[in-house]
């Protein structure tokens, strides 16, 4: 026995909030965010559980730690092009799925509550300086913001499902609800069923179609207001 506690002290001497975020997106690598619980996380670090809470508060907390690790991807060394507004959004919005999309588990989380870490924060800095370049100001600005935003954050969270199944599985998905609409009846569903093999095309290029469109419809908007 005392040779155990001599162990557990020292592996609490050692544990450290960046060792602990590694070992969670390890859990939520391997084995999915219902595994990700403060028991499991122990024994991946060979603590007690309860050594964990020096460090974070509760699973909340550590789940935000983590989403920031994946976030900053999104994030770190972008530099705004201010003579390209459009071109800055863009790549700014495809870097945020992506960094979504790295862990699709953890997009759900992020959508569902409000900015808590320093990624999302500068995130949203790049992003309405990028709206600013454009012209857009006071209240129209917001809207344009919330715009991109949800529609970035939305469209990846809806993404996830796909992204996180296994290789072919989210293709096999999708041929399966083309023949659910290939199989309406004609006559009552028309349009449908001439579309159906075209629906549910690859997800990351329907994402950039859908982006573009709103880039389209913000450069209108700007033209036609003189800018």
């Amino acid at each position: 026995m005392p040779p155990k506690a001599k162990t557990d002290r020292g592996a609490r001497r050692s544990l450290s909030r960046e060792l602990i975020l590694d070992a969670s997106m390890r859990l939520l690598a391997e084995r999915g965010l219902d595994d990700l619980t403060l028991r499991n996380l122990g024994k991946e670090l060979g603590v007690d559980p309860t050594a964990i809470y020096r460090y974070f508060r509760d699973k909340d907390e550590l789940l935000f730690g983590v989403s920031e690790q994946f976030l900053a991807g999104a994030v770190e060394g972008f530099e705004v092009d201010h003579g390209d507004w459009s071109g800055s959004i863009r790549r700014l919005c495809l870097r945020m799925r992506d960094a979504l999309l790295t862990q699709p588990r953890i997009a759900p989380l992020i959508a569902s509550r409000p900015p808590q870490c320093s990624a999302e924060y500068h995130f949203t800095e790049l992003l309405l300086t990028s709206i600013d370049d454009a012209g857009f100001a006071g209240e129209e600005a917001a809207y344009v913001y919330h715009a991109l935003v949800e529609y970035t954050i939305g469209v990846a969270t809806i993404d996830a499902y796909a992204v996180g199944l296994e290789e072919g599985d989210g293709d096999q998905e999708h041929r399966k609800w083309r023949t659910m609409y290939l199989t309406l009846p004609p006559r009552e569903f028309p349009r449908s069923v001439a579309m159906a093999p075209l629906l549910y095309p690859d997800v990351a290029r329907q994402f950039e179609f859908g982006l573009d469109l709103l880039l389209d419809a913000l450069r209108a908007r700007r033209a036609r207001d003189g800018a």
